[in-house]
């Protein structure tokens, strides 16, 4: 899956080297999607969001959690 920037993020890089000076980062996402969207295997946007980010920053070898406070 590929995310998608908007304009104001196109380049996360230096985000990412923010959060890469640290040992260990959360993510906490709080959208929802009704039981119908979700059985037809659509995540919210922030999810989508956090899980490609988590991943970007394991490669730096960070530890990285996401917790999903709408469940």
């Amino acid at each position: 899956m590929e995310v998608k920037y908007g304009p104001e993020i196109e380049d996360i890089r230096s985000f990412l080297d923010t959060l890469s000076r640290h040992k260990k980062v959360t993510f906490v996402t709080t959208s929802t999607r009704s039981p119908y969207v979700e059985k037809k295997g659509e995540s919210p946007k922030s999810s989508q969001l956090a899980r490609h980010l988590a991943q970007k920053l394991k490669e730096r070898g960070v530890k990285v959690e996401i917790f999903d406070a709408a469940k």
